[in-house]
């Protein structure tokens, strides 16, 4: 197999898991890596043995991989994937594609110019369980979704994280809070198995923490075709739960911790409701299977080896650019409802979400920018 090329923007946390991950690949290589931060750079780039450049634009320009990734914070990832496909380098972004909508449009535009590779990297896309219930969801297994439900407050993180980059929990650093980075992964999930709602009322709230952004979540949301479903994402409840269930006319499928239970129906409900003649009966279940297979595949390196097939175009990609960006508008609506506190389109109007942004940035608080409610709603 011939040999990929790769450098690496933003070598903190996540890029340090990327770097981890390419070493001593048989086909990957990383031939440079860049950091705002000089002394973190030089530091991984001693670790690794790699040349290290002062800014991602050296690297692009000196370095000339294949395709990049990009872990730095939210605001800078189109910037910089634009000055990558513009010099002829794809990319992968790590999630969320950015944090406006609008930036997201124009990242899209110039990867359709160049005719470039740009995609996001979702690690829960490839654990085994959630291809098993895409696969299933594909297949027609639950038959036409009535309901969506996703809990996930096992996102727990104390203030010595919000305090480990004076970025994070910021609007004018990160963006937002769980909303921005950590739901991603979560609102993908929605997206990829239920397709987009087409409203949301959302409540938002700073509750677990002394932080600008939102560290919990609760949404209703609604789809074109009648389903309804719940959302609930937190960074302040211990131990929380994590699950994700699907109910619709012909099964249910639930995706809890690491197991996911597909329950099939004999008879779709819909059928069963008009031809039974039991006042009180529900329709019989068909097969109960469990699912529990764990992946002993690194994902970072699973991330990068479908990437690099995927420009070499031998396999599809496992997260397009255009999904990352239907997870951005999710996010972009969950905010503007949460703040305004009523139902919202999805997708919104670009232009309302950022200019509700400058608003957070400029007054530093969710509190202080949300609509109060009035006396008729409490």
């Amino acid at each position: 197999m011939a040999e990929t090329t790769a450098g690496v923007i933003g070598v903190g946390v996540v890029g340090g898991e990327h770097l981890r991950a390419l070493k001593g690949h048989a086909s990957l290589r990383v031939v440079g890596i860049a950091d705002q931060s000089a002394e973190l750079c030089a530091a991984r780039a001693g670790e690794y043995g790699l040349p290290s450049f002062s800014s991602h634009i050296e690297l692009l320009e000196q370095a000339r991989p294949d395709y990049v990734i990009v872990c730095t914070p939210h605001y800078n990832h189109v910037d910089i994937a634009i000055d990558a496909m513009r010099r002829g380098v794809h990319v992968l972004v790590e999630k969320p594609l950015t944090v406006r909508a609008s930036d997201g449009e124009k990242g899209l535009d110039v990867m359709r110019e160049t005719g470039m590779t740009m995609g996001v990297a979702f690690l829960s896309r490839l654990h085994p369980i959630h291809v098993r219930l895409y696969e299933l969801l594909q297949s027609g297994f639950v038959g036409d979704i009535v309901r969506v439900t996703l809990v996930r407050t096992k996102w727990f993180r104390s203030m010595a994280y919000y305090r480990s980059n004076p970025w994070r929990a910021t609007w004018e650093g990160e963006g937002g809070g769980i909303l921005v980075n950590q739901a991603p992964h979560d609102l993908d999930l929605i997206a990829l198995a239920a397709g987009l709602p087409s409203e949301v009322l959302a409540e938002l709230n700073t509750l677990g923490h002394d932080i600008e952004v939102e560290d919990d979540v609760c949404a209703l949301m609604k789809w074109p075709s009648g389903a309804t479903g719940t959302l609930h994402v937190c960074t302040n409840e211990a131990p929380g739960r994590n699950f994700f269930e699907i109910a619709g006319t012909k099964g249910t499928l639930l995706l809890e911790d690491n197991c996911l239970k597909s329950t099939s129906l004999r008879i779709d409900s819909r059928e069963f409701s008009e031809t039974t003649s039991g006042k009180f009966d529900a329709p019989p279940v068909g097969t109960v299977t469990t699912f529990s297979e764990m992946s002993a595949a690194d994902g970072y390196q699973l991330e990068n080896e479908n990437f690099a097939a995927a420009i070499r175009g031998d396999a599809p990609l496992m997260c397009s650019a255009e999904d990352g960006l239907k997870e951005v508008e999710l996010a972009n609506a969950l905010l503007v409802s949460g703040v305004r506190q009523e139902w919202v389109r999805v997708p919104i109007d670009p232009a309302e979400y950022d200019q509700l942004l400058v608003e957070l940035i400029k007054e530093r608080s969710l509190a202080r920018v949300k609509t109060p409610q009035r006396d008729s709603d409490r």
